[in-house]
């Protein structure tokens, strides 16, 4: 038992979560034969465990028991790991506050010398939770952390924090400083951020009214994320294409994405998205019968 787990991917709005494995490989460090190691590891166990069974503050007490644990031995790997578990389920629950503070905690100690890469995952994540919460420069000032320490770690999370930079840059209305960062991110060799930043950029060229760009992106996007299996995010990308598919004047082909967002939102019980892919593919049926009604002409006597 010598191996200490995070889950490890923070996407908020999802539920995808991913175990990243730090430890059980090479020569056991002499802590791992210790009573208190082992009691913490287990505890980290239990908690994993919880989360699969979606007992999530059962799982986040027993984060919080293993962080505390691994504070007492000043085992900094293991105590960062758990305070990135418990920031994952908190704002899981929906508790933003305890979500920060449990970064705060990893990004404001340097005393405790946690792990450079571990780091810039606590960054990145503070970086997504402050974007969320409306606070842009605060975002902005943590995406800068976690682009210091990822470098310093070897870029592993390179493209996500360059998601993260553009969405900064968007809503600063800098878009010409977010395209070069949505490119970077898409050459990062990580589906879901291609996906996202093929949805990104297609956003921002259907702003800019750049119609078949937007097309391109949104098709890319879709293309992604039915390879990944997203159903929310496959309904989002149907009803954007659709409605750029819309305005470049094809409106069979816009009202088949529409039909194709409800049955998909359909099927992934998101009333919201039915609703919308339905009401637009009813526009666009009754906009196409009253082109198809010729008018009628009044004659004389």
């Amino acid at each position: 038992m010598n191996s200490v787990r995070v889950l490890s991917v923070f996407v908020l709005g999802s539920s995808l979560l991913a175990a990243l494995f730090f430890g059980g490989c090479g020569t056991a460090r002499p802590v791992e034969n210790s009573t208190a190691y082992r009691t913490a590891v287990k505890l980290n166990e239990e908690g994993e465990r919880a989360w699969k069974s979606q007992e999530f503050r059962i799982a986040l007490s027993r984060y919080r028991e293993a962080a505390e644990v691994f504070r007492a031995i000043e085992f900094s790997e293991g105590l960062a790991i758990n305070l990135l578990n418990q920031a994952i389920l908190m704002r899981q629950l929906g508790d933003r506050a305890g979500c920060g503070a449990a970064l705060e905690e990893i990004l404001g100690h340097p005393e405790l010398e946690f792990p450079e890469p571990l780091l810039a995952r606590a960054a990145l994540y503070l970086a997504r939770l402050r974007f969320e919460q409306g606070n842009i420069e605060a975002a902005a000032e943590a995406a800068a952390r976690a682009v210091k320490w990822d470098r310093q770690s070897g870029r592993a999370l390179d493209g996500e924090i360059s998601l993260v930079r553009a969405r900064v840059a968007l809503r600063q209305d800098r878009p010409a400083e977010a395209l070069p960062l949505l490119e970077r991110a898409r050459d990062a060799g990580n589906p879901r951020v291609e996906a996202d930043s093929w949805r990104m950029y297609a956003a921002l060229r259907a702003g800019q009214e750049r119609w078949e760009d937007a097309r391109t992106g949104y098709e890319e996007a879709l293309r992604r994320d039915k390879d990944l299996g997203r159903p929310r995010p496959i309904v989002r990308d149907l009803l954007a294409l659709g409605k750029v598919l819309a305005r470049l004047g094809h409106p069979a082909e816009a009202r088949n994405c529409f039909l194709r967002a409800a049955s998909a939102a359909r099927g992934s019980r998101d009333e919201a998205g039915q609703q919308e892919a339905t009401a637009a593919a009813g526009r666009l049926a009754e906009s196409a019968g009253s082109a198809a009604t010729p008018s009628r002409v009044s004659g004389g006597d």
